[in-house]
């Protein structure tokens, strides 16, 4: 029998929480997120994994200033896929996850924990929220207004049609919640699970190479586990390094949605539309017959009666560019649609393909 010096020794080996951060071609961003990670309070009790997948830059010369586990893919295989090849080494009975461009507070890894140690039994996955970590530019300014990585409530997901879908999605936009509480996905910037889980869920779909893979690892958490089985802690920050240009936003909204397309091809239901951009398409559309001018002024007049506090806050708080976020919101969301129509389209070709191939 080992000595209680032994056990204790063994018991301080093992991490009690695994962070797995997955990288490509990132070599400036990464240091800042591996130094906010050496610097965790409980720094001794967590291993951290870095994941390269497949990078071109020299990764391995910067992973190799820090205390943590280097796993390199031999070519690029998506950003699921490389998080895979983090859980499969992953010892920790509990899996967290964070972007190679987001800066993480010294205590997240100790809130994570802290938030674990009072859950309620049948929870399998706990993530928080994310700011902009860099306020520079016009885009960022607005990116902290109306951040785009934000969890899925669960009154948008069980919505039963595009009118609930939208009365559940103006109660979020107008009344964001600051409660823990249960939710349809969350962000993968600042998530975590129990191993257990995503074993059981099978991880992440090695397909899906960027945008949507947590969304569709937490429909088949809830699916198998319940509602409850997702939760959202707001206090619990990491700070994200957007681009500070307009065209990266709309880039990600459309990659965003094009994920979201795939998996509605695959699984049916409700597409997951933005709304807003929806209805001001439509009304373009139904209007322009009639009168153009009038069509893109209906169209243009709804994103600022669906975002009205920014026209407040460019009165109240003197910041003449609000104004203007509204339609950046609208943007945003056309691009996403535009990015499910595609992604469906494209699912829809290689499921065809797929069925020739097997007559």
């Amino acid at each position: 029998m080992p000595d209680s010096a032994d056990a204790h020794s063994r018991e301080l080996s093992e991490p009690v929480l695994s962070v797995v951060v997955c990288t490509f071609n990132r070599t400036k961003s990464l240091p800042a997120c591996l130094d906010g990670l050496m610097r965790q309070t409980m720094r001794e009790r967590i291993e951290v994994i870095v994941v390269d997948d497949g990078s071109t830059q020299d990764t391995g010369s910067v992973v190799a200033r820090y205390d943590v586990e280097f796993v390199a893919l031999p070519t690029n295989q998506g950003l699921s896929a490389a998080r895979n090849a983090g859980i499969a080494v992953a010892r920790a009975p509990i899996v967290a996850f964070t972007d190679d461009d987001v800066i993480v507070p010294p205590d997240w890894c100790e809130s994570l924990c802290d938030a674990w140690d009072v859950a309620p039994k049948g929870t399998f996955a706990i993530g928080g929220t994310v700011d902009v970590a860099e306020v520079t530019s016009f885009t960022q300014r607005y990116l902290a207004r109306h951040n785009p990585l934000s969890p899925v409530e669960l009154d948008v997901a069980h919505a039963r049609n595009v009118v609930d879908r939208l009365r559940a999605y103006i109660k979020s936009e107008s009344h964001p919640s600051r409660a823990i509480r249960p939710v349809y996905s969350l962000v993968g910037a600042n998530m975590s699970f129990l191993k257990e889980g995503l074993t059981a869920v099978g991880g992440f779909d090695p397909t899906i190479r960027f945008g949507g893979d947590e969304e569709l690892v937490c429909v088949n958490l809830r699916e198998k586990f319940g509602d409850q089985s997702i939760l959202c802690y707001p206090d619990i920050v990491v700070g994200h390094a957007f681009d500070p240009r307009l065209r990266d936003t709309l880039r990600r909204a459309f990659l965003y949605g094009f994920s979201s397309g795939r998996n509605w091809a695959r699984n049916g239901g409700i597409p997951s539309l933005r709304p807003v951009g929806g209805l001001a398409v439509v009304s373009f559309i139904a209007t322009a017959p009639v009168t153009l001018g009038g069509a893109v002024l209906v169209s243009l007049l709804i994103p600022f009666a669906m975002w009205r506090r920014w026209i407040t806050a460019a009165i109240n708080e003197r910041e003449p560019e609000a104004v203007l976020y509204p339609l950046l919101a609208l943007a945003q969301e056309v691009a996403s649609n535009i990015g499910l129509v595609v992604g469906w389209q494209d699912e829809r070709r290689k499921r065809r393909r797929t069925d020739r191939s097997l007559r």
